[in-house]
């Protein structure tokens, strides 16, 4: 698989994340006047893992950002 093609994956999946979390605490939150305690433990760890695709797309497009300002600089 390309670098391009796995940076796609990644924000497909980070995309799909927002959108299944978003889903859960919208069905946490309509269907019930206080929230249960499983149901804020279930959106903490969705969050926890949320937050973790976000680290990695970000240490990817810093390197590949850091890889092609190396590249520009070796070829001027």
């Amino acid at each position: 698989m390309s670098m391009l093609g796995a940076v796609h994956t990644l924000m497909a999946s980070v995309e799909a994340k927002a959108t299944s979390m978003q889903g859960q605490i919208e069905d946490a939150t309509k269907s019930k006047d206080e929230l249960e305690q499983m149901d804020l433990l279930n959106i903490q760890f969705q969050l926890g893992q949320y937050n973790a695709m976000m680290e990695a797309s970000s240490s990817i497009a810093k390197g590949t950002t850091d890889m092609l300002k190396t590249l520009a600089q070796r070829t001027s």
